[in-house]
């Protein structure tokens, strides 16, 4: 049973196995962290790295997106209730959700947005099978993008939708 806080991953992998724990870990570019089944994950802030999710995590973990850093947090498991507490932070353009256990088909894979508040839940599913995650912050269902993740999964990622300005229709603009 080891503990760990603090850790900074560049380029190199950390593995938290049963009964191991992560107070709070950098995974920067290169790095990896891979949490197994029944090991204690806190916090991580992703910054061009990837955070492997074996199962479902302990109540109230943080998985967040470094601003601008890019980066993938990717969920081996797939459940019908959000992942137990787990939430995510910071997911923009440039970053990614992979959901393994979702496959991806195309046109048959959906992904939902339901807001609550400062937060809501993502839920991707795909025939009988689906995943749910808890997102914190505004989205919009119309602005996820889905494809394979070349592995048998959907990778999720996140376009805004950027407004456009026309002087012909706002001529206060500059």
């Amino acid at each position: 049973m080891g503990r760990a806080s603090g850790t900074v991953i560049n380029g190199g992998t950390e593995i938290v196995n049963i009964n191991g724990s992560e107070l709070s870990a950098a995974v920067n570019s290169g790095g990896f962290l891979l949490v197994n089944s029944r090991g204690f994950l806190a916090s991580a802030t992703i910054s061009s790295g990837l955070v492997e999710v074996a199962s479902s995590l302990n109540n109230g973990s943080l998985v967040s997106f470094a601003s601008g850093g890019g980066g993938t947090v990717q969920f081996d498991s797939a459940v019908t209730e959000a992942f137990f507490g787990v939430f995510v932070s910071g997911f923009a353009l440039g970053d990614f959700i992979d959901f393994r256990a979702v496959g991806f088909t195309s046109g048959a894979t959906s992904a939902t947005w339901a807001q609550s508040g400062p937060s809501g839940t993502l839920t991707v599913s795909s025939g009988s099978t689906s995943a749910n995650i808890s997102l914190i912050g505004q989205y919009m269902t119309t602005n996820f993008t889905l494809s394979s993740d070349l592995h048998g999964g959907t990778v999720v990622a996140y376009q805004p939708v950027v407004p456009q300005t026309d002087l012909l229709t706002n001529p206060h603009s500059t």
